[in-house]
């Protein structure tokens, strides 16, 4: 009973599932494409471990009692799982298509613009600049942060659940398009053809820092921070207008110095704007999704509450 109780009271149950079912499907994926993928057995191993451990966090959470350190602890959670998770991504690039898309997204932005946009760019470079630019950049992370905590306030544990359903959903979109849409980025397809370096400050210095040992060839259509950055602005208008309009101008910078910052093409941060408003919109039948199976479920695990929901 008090089981039952506590799945019924946890509001944060639906993105649990969204990111339990996001491990099961890459593990679905690492055994169709087992020889696609490199050291397949210690990649297969993560992800059971993270499985495991995923769901004794999601049993854990719903237990603690004081509710803003049980959201506090549900956004930690979601943030640094999506975060490692991109890290396992790198491991499926590839498992559907066996090249780059980078000679397209090129193809597009020559079309567009004449060329390549970065390297446009490169005309108007400077380390001031730069340095506005990578601030914009690096704040992607505060933001998130900033946005569950604005939730928070004026919606408490419903709009944090809100909140963290949508950025949870948005990113699931962007893993899956990782797979179907593989893009290296620049610096990792043509870094021959910049002849001007990036330089500047601490935002700079920062930036590079979480490129060099964090980033990887792929996890670049649809841009995540595209796509959370749309997320963050709807869900800053939606719980705090005030915060809306401070955020907005650095947002925009955001949007632009994926691709100065040569992080990103046109077309991926494009794809990330996209997916961001698709995931808003999309994300209450996600949610009546993920009841429905879980009430089949639970009717099939627990008969007799379901008969006697019936009667009542």
């Amino acid at each position: 009973m008090n089981t039952q109780l506590l799945n019924r009271n946890n509001v944060y149950s639906d993105i649990n599932l969204m990111i339990i079912s996001l491990i099961l499907f890459y593990l679905g994926i690492a055994l169709i494409f087992s020889s696609s993928i490199f050291n397949f057995n210690s990649i297969f191993i993560e992800l059971i471990v993270l499985l495991i451990s995923v769901f004794i966090v999601t049993k854990t959470i719903p237990r603690i009692k004081i509710g803003a350190l049980r959201s506090a602890s549900q956004t930690f959670f979601v943030l640094l799982f999506f975060a490692y998770f991109f890290g396992i991504s790198s491991n499926f690039q590839l498992v559907f298509h066996h090249n780059w898309f980078d000679a397209k997204l090129i193809a597009f932005d020559k079309m567009v613009f004449g060329n390549e946009l970065s390297l446009i760019l490169e005309n108007i470079i400077s380390p001031y600049l730069t340095e506005t630019m990578m601030f914009a950049y690096v704040s992607y992370l505060p933001l998130l942060i900033i946005t569950a905590v604005v939730a928070y306030k004026s919606g408490k544990e419903k709009g944090a659940a809100e909140y963290l359903s949508v950025i949870s959903l948005c990113y699931v979109f962007c893993y899956l398009g990782f797979i179907l849409f593989p893009v290296a980025s620049q610096t990792y397809f043509m870094p021959e053809k910049y002849s001007v370096p990036l330089s500047g400050g601490l935002f700079t210095y920062t930036s590079e820092l979480v490129r060099n040992n964090f980033h990887f060839p792929g996890g670049s259509l649809p841009s995540p921070h595209c796509t959370a950055a749309t997320v963050i602005l709807w869900a800053c208008y939606k719980y705090n207008k005030n915060v809306f309009f401070i955020i907005l101008f650095p947002v925009i910078l955001l949007y632009i110095s994926t691709v100065y910052g040569r992080f990103h093409y046109a077309l991926d941060s494009l794809s990330g704007i996209i997916t961001g408003s698709l995931s808003i919109k999309t994300y209450p039948l996600v949610i009546r999704i993920i009841d429905i199976v879980k009430n089949f479920f639970n009717n099939i695990l627990h008969p007799v509450s379901a008969q006697n929901s019936l009667i009542e």
